[in-house]
């Protein structure tokens, strides 16, 4: 059963009918590159139909014919990288390595290759490996706006926040519709506390794009920070329209609804959430029930608010905030002996909080 390369969907089914269509015309070269092997079953003829085979999404044929090549001749510097590449996304992060590791002994100025060992140096942790191949690439070719957004984000990794700012603001001199870039920018000096000049940003970006939901969602929050809840809600809206199935969104529009009192709309968007991903243990599904449980607080739901509370302990023990609140809803349920326990918990846990009060 053929699955379309989501490269060609972009995350879009109203693209499949086009995508369907590159589908047919490279089903049409894999044929011609079968016909190919056949005859002749040489380097170039496998590294070609490894290439369609990529495509097509056929990932482990696509490696078996770019084993053979390098069988036949180990030296093709563009199919170890196309190997390493194919690596990267099977997952094998060691053996991509050692492929873009051979490449560079074998070419030592490939621009190319070092971004993707740069890149996969971040994905191993290696932070500083990362710099140096991003600097080396940047030394070949110094307009390579892909690689600075790179390093700058390695560069705030390392908290070279400075640097990072400036690789970011070269790389928009270089390209100003970077969409991508944009929203980099805006996030990390949000980061800096610069929210002001993070909302330009994002207002850049979302002039060029006004359907990117990240950039949606990063505004919105912004937005909060700056106390503009009915703009945070607009592009909270918009985001849920374009992905109505994003659970970080949900909570973000609930809690600015919250905020703007309408503690009805807030709660089913925290439903929702938990709807869609009610199985979630992490951090994000402890503060979802943490505020619903505020809002059901507000709507006088008190034995429900505790419910999601306890959820929410079970899941975080150390959020101060879960026990602050539930010890709050203990006291209005007349549990005052369940109440002084909480505040105990959580006035240990951060003795000198002022909001914790043990009377």
């Amino acid at each position: 059963m053929f699955e379309p390369n989501p490269i060609w969907l972009g995350g879009h089914q109203s693209r499949l009918e086009d995508c369907n269509s590159v589908f047919r015309r490279y089903q049409s070269l894999l044929e011609d590159w079968n016909r190919a092997v056949e005859l002749d079953p040489c380097v170039q003829t496998l590294e070609g139909r490894g290439n369609v085979k990529v495509e097509l999404y056929d990932l482990q044929g696509a490696l078996e014919d770019f084993n053979r090549a390098l069988e036949l001749d180990p030296c093709v510097v563009g199919i170890l990288r196309s190997r390493g590449n194919l690596k990267v996304i099977l997952g094998d992060h060691q053996g991509a390595l050692e492929d873009f590791n051979r490449a560079l002994e074998l070419d030592t100025c490939a621009v190319g290759i070092l971004r993707s060992r740069g890149n996969l140096k971040v994905t191993l942790g290696d932070h500083q490996g990362a710099l140096e191949d991003f600097n080396r690439a940047l030394e070949l070719d110094p307009c390579a706006d892909g690689i600075l957004r790179s390093r700058g984000n390695v560069k705030v990794a390392l908290h070279y926040h400075q640097g990072a700012l400036k690789d970011f603001d070269r790389a928009l001199k270089l390209d100003p519709w970077a969409v991508g870039i944009l929203e980099t920018r805006g996030n990390f000096k949000v980061t800096l506390g610069d929210h002001q000049g993070a909302l330009e940003d994002f207002d850049r970006a979302h002039e060029l794009d006004p359907c990117d939901v990240g950039v949606l969602r990063s505004r919105g929050n912004v937005k909060v920070t700056l106390n503009d809840h009915r703009g945070a809600l607009e592009d909270f809206d918009k985001a849920h329209e374009l992905d109505p199935c994003h659970v970080g969104i949900l909570k973000s529009r609930g809690n600015v609804k919250a905020a703007l009192h309408d503690h009805q709309g807030a709660l089913e968007d925290f439903d929702r959430a938990h709807e869609l991903d009610p199985c979630d243990v992490g951090i994000l599904r402890s503060r979802i029930l943490r505020s619903r449980g505020n809002v059901k607080v507000a709507l006088h739901d008190h034995q429900g608010a505790l419910k999601d509370f306890n959820k929410a302990y079970k899941l975080d023990p150390c959020d101060v905030e879960i026990l602050r609140s539930r010890g709050i809803v203990k006291v209005a349920l007349h549990d005052h002996q369940g109440a002084l326990e909480d505040f105990d918990k959580a006035h240990v846990l951060v003795a000198c909080d002022v909001g914790i009060l043990r009377s």
